[in-house]
């Protein structure tokens, strides 16, 4: 009977992870349950005193202990306390551990209490707390940077942070029970909101850029995300974190009016440089003509010469007309922003009447080597023509700059695959290593103070790109580098 009590005492110690201890204050002799040497990682049957079980606990905790346990054997007032002990081995324990006392004839004999084990309770307890901790860290987080607010399933505003407020310039008594049409800046249309509120309705989170009017009527942009709040599968309302982006918005609106006023700088200093070739181009020929007809009024006798005058005018006459239909060409594709289908070499030929009686007066010839095969691209053909414009006018600077003794630009075309490539290249020094890598970029440029805004190669890169083409520096087979264009092909 008394095995079976004990082995059952023992089973209820493993259990309830409870060892028991029993101080008697005549003998001064303590006595622990089996329970109780295995908290302490103790043999069990070891000969504890008094003083060894005191030093156990932990030293923090150790006069909170000798306190209770004082009041318990002098003025019989039972305890119950959590602390800590540091087993045999070294490890923290968590412990609660309890007293009361025994009396004989009313005289207290002994001190009886429990030692139970929650180190287990203790670690899930500080899990707990630092999760709440990182949770209650996040949320002021949160709340400090963010805009903050949560509604119900229909979206009635229920909440509203201080960030919300102090954007929105509205109190969260005028927000609460809104929705947030209040704040409705009429830059999204309808469909915008129906597809959020659909996209939040079957339980998938929202993300996207939003305008909003603030009650003093300021504009204001949040990158904005909603998630669905969720009971038992259930959606119950919804929270949405945004950020305010309007300094963003703001900056990029103002790179955005920066590259146009670039752009538009770079397009006048082509066409006042175009304007000057084809006032060149045109002087020419005209001067040719008013001469010969001085002449003609002169000598009115000769047929012979009158016959080489009169095909001289014709030819300068010729020569004017190109220049004029060239002009009246661009015109008309420049009055539209659409794309059109051109054939590439007609187009460059154009692009050179405006240019070649410039090339030609400083002793340079340019020319255009292409196959047969007529190749057509999709452009606008003001822009492509200005970006070889360009390129024509950049290498007649680095032949006139460098006193060249051969002149000349010559275009080549090859077709490859889906794309054709055409090299700018020319007699002058070639691109000097040191500035390959800058000379794409906007403001950089190698002419003298007054002679080069530096964003003609940057504006030529970026028409390229709308229109899925590239512009590299590449080796060629005459004297080094040159620009290389690529540009997708169409079929006509």
């Amino acid at each position: 009977m008394y095995r079976d009590q004990k082995l059952l005492f023992r089973e209820l110690e493993e259990s309830t992870s409870t060892g028991c201890w029993y101080f008697d204050l005549i003998t001064e002799k303590l006595t622990w349950s089996d329970y109780t040497y295995k908290i302490h990682a103790v043999e069990n049957g070891h000969d504890i005193n008094t003083t060894e079980a005191l030093n156990f606990y932990h030293e923090d905790d150790r006069e909170k202990f000798l306190e209770a346990f004082d009041d318990c054997a002098n003025k019989g007032r039972s305890f119950r306390l959590k602390l800590r002990i540091r087993n045999s081995i070294g490890d923290i324990v968590h412990v609660v551990t309890t007293g009361r006392p025994i009396r004989e004839n009313e005289r207290i004999v002994s001190v009886m209490g429990t030692l139970k084990d929650v180190s287990a309770e203790a670690k899930l307890f500080e899990r707990s707390r630092a999760a709440e901790e990182k949770y209650t860290n996040l949320t002021a987080l949160i709340n400090d940077y963010f805009i903050v607010a949560e509604t119900d399933k229909f979206g009635k505003i229920t909440y509203a942070n201080d960030q919300f407020c102090e954007v929105s310039k509205y109190s969260p008594g005028e927000l609460a029970g809104k929705d947030h049409r209040i704040l409705n800046s009429g830059t999204h249309d309808k469909t915008f909101f129906r597809d959020m509120w659909k996209t939040i309705k079957a339980g998938s989170a929202w993300e996207g850029l939003i305008c909003n009017r603030a009650k003093d009527g300021s504009i204001y942009w949040v990158r904005t995300f909603i998630f669905p709040k969720f009971r038992q599968q259930e959606i119950i309302g919804f929270m949405a974190i945004r950020l305010d982006v309007t300094d963003d918005i703001e900056a990029q609106k103002e790179l955005e009016e920066e590259r146009k006023r670039n752009e538009f700088s770079a397009q006048l200093a082509a066409v006042g440089e175009m304007s000057a070739g084809i006032a060149h181009e045109i002087n020419n020929p005209l001067t040719v003509v008013i001469g010969k007809l001085s002449i003609m009024k002169r000598s009115t006798h000769d047929e012979e010469k009158m016959n080489r005058f009169i095909g001289d005018i014709e030819r300068s006459a010729l020569r004017i007309a190109k220049i004029v239909k060239g002009l009246h060409y661009l015109s008309q594709k420049s009055r539209s922003d659409e794309h059109s289908v051109v054939e590439l070499g007609e187009m460059l030929n154009y692009t050179f009447e405006f240019c070649r009686e410039a090339l030609k007066s400083k002793d340079i010839d340019i020319s255009l080597q292409k196959d047969s095969e007529r190749l057509f691209i999709r452009c606008d053909e003001v822009k492509i023509s200005q970006v070889f414009l360009n390129l024509i006018n950049n290498a007649r600077d680095a032949i006139t700059d460098s006193n060249a003794e051969e002149k000349w630009i010559k275009l080549v075309i090859n077709k490859e695959g889906r794309y054709v490539r055409i090299d700018v290249m020319d007699s002058g020094p070639g691109i000097p290593e040191e500035i390959r890598d800058k000379i794409l970029e906007p403001f950089f440029t190698t002419k003298d103070i007054g002679k080069g805004t530096g964003l003609g190669l940057s504006i030529v890169a970026r028409f390229l790109i709308e229109h899925d083409g590239t512009l590299e520096i590449i080796e060629n087979d005459y004297l080094g580098k040159s620009f290389r264009v690529t540009l997708p092909l169409v079929e006509k």
